[in-house]
């Protein structure tokens, strides 16, 4: 084994487990003890997160040079390999393996299937002995595929990626949410919610009614909606159309976003076969539809990578072309669509260029510094043209005033990675563990080959992408760093299959040749590819149970408004036109009747979100309060407000109740 390499294994071993003790550390001890430096770390996930990362970095580094400096002759004993025949090889990768499996299906028990893509529901309900059945045989066509070196047609891959994009609308595809019903038969079960389909839909609406964003306004999801609007507006007067279009849309920015990573591991990967397993792997499949999600959050992380692959695929070189202002221009609309993943779009592009240079250039090189300068004032751009938009957006709104702060709402609240979705990271045997060495070690394995880490790097084309990429990851992590429940992890989940891709391909030569003599790392890349296949292959097998998923749905009412459109024309004779109304869905009622919403807020889930000294909450409570008679809904969020209300004025009294599929809207009106 080459002596830098090995010197990369010891430092990464070092450092991720120096990492991980402090996480686990600091998550796992008694956070009531803390003081000092302890409790400002622990004061937020994404600190802790923060400084899991600077603590993996400064020690990879810090023992790449110790160790330079204690064996700094290529005669060293860093350079003494072991070697095993190829029975010790069987038995080694077979005992690793185990190990692997083991730990994978131990997910199923923890209940945390569903952070590597395990919808619930068929999967779950087949017998036992039929799973064992479907597991060994597929599991025996990929050892027959892997020993006989045998592909299957592309005519096959084809209809696969199709098939995947088909069930990717349809489980996007959500037109009715006012059922919020759940679906039990021997097959399947399926739940849709209004509170998460409302929070994604209320800034389109706002926004086709011509509503700027402001501090009451803004939803916590970033601008798609412009995006949306720029689609939409012919048809914004298309009140029983609207929902369709709105929801076609979303699905197909859904389908979008699974086909840049369709794209991406087509590029990484040579055996078709096993683009396959990966595409289907790949598939967002979740019981619960969570569109803030996938595609709000995925749509540009995951265009950005296959425009990468697209990069590495084309064997352009960026630095002063213009694929260099291509991409830029990418990063700027995703910071303009969804602000945070925006951000990690622009670093991970960044990190593109730099490793591309690195491999030829020295770190303070004088070409390097005015690259930094470059990126530096070209990131910045890409920031501030967004911010530039939605402010002409507000100002042809009637909103005069030029605001930086609004556009990063709600990151400038100091409370919102404190307190208001905070969920901590499950300690144990979990997919977060190795999804994040995933990862860092692809990242590691990048700056491997620049002149970060050998005075000589050897130039590898894929290696700027695979930083790149690596990098996206990485920082959109931190998503479900801050939120780690259910399935948050869909944020990284793709991208991290697209890394798996480069993984398999660049080691199935390993894989396939036994009988030389090879070392421990021959064995351990062994490993690795037989478990990756494994876990693919068993998240793949959820193809037999994607056409029960869509009849789940299609049962459930959730691809027709037809039942709705009866309860809403109850609402049209029960409650008189253009009432105040306030809650989830009521944006979607209103524009079906043809009415005037007044109430031009955020969704009301979202609404006790607000900017420093500026209330929404209580700015619409009191515009509540100003009514005569309003409309409200039964959800969690606006009982709240509705309780609220009655708290400081206890005159009104409920008159009417209209149910709209499974909410219930109540009218009140004031005594006289």
């Amino acid at each position: 084994m080459k002596y830098s390499k090995k010197i990369l294994y010891i430092a990464f071993f070092v450092s991720i487990c120096s990492a991980f003790g402090f996480i686990y550390y600091i998550l796992g001890s008694d956070c009531y003890t803390f003081t000092g430096i302890s409790k400002w770390i622990y004061s937020t996930n994404l600190r802790i997160y923060g400084v899991f990362l600077t603590l993996f970095m400064s020690i990879l580094f810090m023992c790449k040079a110790i160790l330079t400096l204690l064996f700094h002759r290529k005669e060293s004993v860093l350079e003494k390999s072991l070697n095993f025949d190829m029975k010790w090889q069987i038995f080694a990768t077979l005992t690793m393996v185990t190990i692997g499996i083991v730990l994978f299906s131990h997910w199923s028990v923890v209940e945390q299937f569903n952070e590597v893509g395990v919808a619930n529901g068929t999967y779950y309900d087949f017998p036992i002995i039929l799973r064992i059945v479907f597991m060994g045989c597929i599991c025996l066509w990929g050892i027959f595929m892997t020993v006989k070196n045998r592909d299957i047609s592309r005519e096959t891959l084809y209809m696969v990626c199709i098939y995947s994009l088909v069930v990717t609308f349809m489980g996007l595809y959500i037109v009715n949410p006012f059922e919020v019903a759940t679906v039990n038969d021997l097959t399947q079960d399926f739940s849709m919610g209004m509170s998460d389909n409302s929070s994604t839909t209320e800034s389109i609406y706002n926004t086709l009614d011509g509503v700027p964003f402001t501090y009451m306004t803004s939803v916590i999801y970033g601008h798609y909606a412009l995006v949306f609007s720029a689609f939409l507006f012919p048809f914004k007067n298309w009140g029983g159309v609207l929902p369709y279009l709105i929801m076609g849309l979303l699905a197909g920015f859904g389908c979008l976003a699974h086909l840049a990573a369709i794209y991406a591991i087509d590029v990484f990967s040579e055996k078709r076969w096993i683009k396959v397993i990966l595409i289907l792997a790949a598939m967002v499949r979740t019981t619960y539809t969570y569109p803030a999600i996938f595609p709000i959050r995925t749509l540009f992380p995951l265009l950005l990578c296959g425009y990468m692959a697209f990069l590495y695929k084309r064997k352009k070189v960026l630095w002063k072309s213009k694929w260099m202002w291509f991409g830029f221009m990418l990063c700027s609309l995703a910071v303009l669509w969804n602000t945070e993943t925006g951000l990690a779009c622009i670093v991970g592009y960044i990190f593109y260029l730099f490793v591309e240079q690195w491999q030829n250039h020295l770190f303070l090189e004088k070409h390097m510094l005015y690259l930094y300068i470059g990126v530096g004032l070209m990131s910045l751009g890409c920031v501030f043209l967004p911010i530039v938009i939605v402010n002409v957006y507000n100002f042809m709104c009637g909103y005069r005033t030029f605001d930086v702060g609004v556009f990063f709402f709600p990151y400038i609240n100091s409370s919102f990675a404190t307190g208001i979705i905070r969920c901590n990271l499950p300690l144990g045997n979990h997919a977060w563990v190795y999804i994040i060495i995933l990862l860092l070690g692809t990242l590691c394995w990048s700056i491997y080959h620049t002149n970060l880490w050998q005075n000589k790097g050897r130039y590898i084309s894929e290696a700027s992408a695979i930083a790149g990429i690596s990098m996206i990851g990485i920082v959109v992590f931190a998503y479900y760093v801050n939120e780690a429940h259910w399935g948050c992890m869909d944020i990284v989940r793709q991208i991290s299959v697209v890394l798996s891709a480069v993984i398999i391909s660049r080691l199935w030569a390993v894989l396939v040749e036994w009988k030389k003599l090879a070392g421990v790392e021959s064995i351990f890349q062994k490993s690795v590819v037989i478990i990756a296949l494994f876990v693919y292959l068993i998240l793949a097998m959820q193809v037999f149970s994607d056409p029960c998923r869509i009849a789940a749905r299609h049962r459930a009412g959730a691809y027709s408004l037809n039942k709705i459109e009866q309860d809403i024309e109850v609402l049209r004779a029960e409650i008189p036109e253009n009432i105040y109304g306030v809650g989830q869905g009521i944006n979607t009622i209103y524009h079906m009747l043809g009415w005037d919403n007044h109430a031009k807020y955020r969704d009301t889930s979202a609404i006790k979100i607000n900017a420093e000294g500026k209330d929404a909450f209580t700015s619409l409570k009191n515009e509540v309060l100003n009514q005569g008679a309003f409309l409200i809904g039964d959800s969690a969020w606006d009982q709240a407000l509705l309780n609220a209300v009655l708290a400081e004025d206890n005159t009104y009294v409920m008159n009417k109740q209209v149910r709209i599929g499974s909410i219930e809207y109540s009218y009140y009106i004031r005594k006289r």
